[in-house]
C-alpha cells in the first residue's frame, strides 16, 4: 500500500528530492535497492493519485495509449493534459494533502 512509502515520499517531495518521473521509464534494475524502493513508491503514488483525482477511466486510457506506442510523457499529455513537471507538482500536492506535509 502507498502508506508503506509515506514517510520516504513525504520528505522527498517536500524537499524536491524525488526521482524525476521521466527517470521512472527506465528499468528499475538500473537503480540501487534504496532508489528502487523510492521508484516503486513514486510509481504507486502516481497511479493512486491519478485514480483518486481522475478515476478509473483515465488509468485505462493511459494504458491504451501506452499499448498504442506512446511514451509515458506523451500518454500523460494526451490523456490527462499534463506534462511531467505538472504531474510532479500534482503528485507533490497530493502527497502533502494525504500525509500532511
Amino acid at each position: 500500500s502507498l502508506d508503506e512509502f509515506a514517510s520516504e515520499l513525504g520528505w522527498r517531495y517536500a524537499a524536491a528530492r524525488q526521482i524525476p518521473l521521466a527517470r521512472l521509464e527506465a528499468p528499475f534494475t538500473e537503480f540501487s535497492s534504496a532508489q528502487a524502493f523510492v521508484a516503486y513508491g513514486e510509481s504507486l503514488a502516481a497511479v493512486q493519485m491519478i485514480h483518486d483525482r481522475y478515476g478509473d477511466d483515465p488509468l485505462l486510457d493511459l494504458l491504451r495509449a501506452l499499448r498504442q506506442g506512446q511514451s509515458m510523457a506523451q500518454a500523460l499529455q494526451s490523456v490527462l493534459r499534463l506534462s511531467y513537471p505538472e504531474m510532479e507538482r500534482e503528485l507533490a500536492a497530493y502527497l502533502a494533502h494525504r500525509y500532511g506535509r
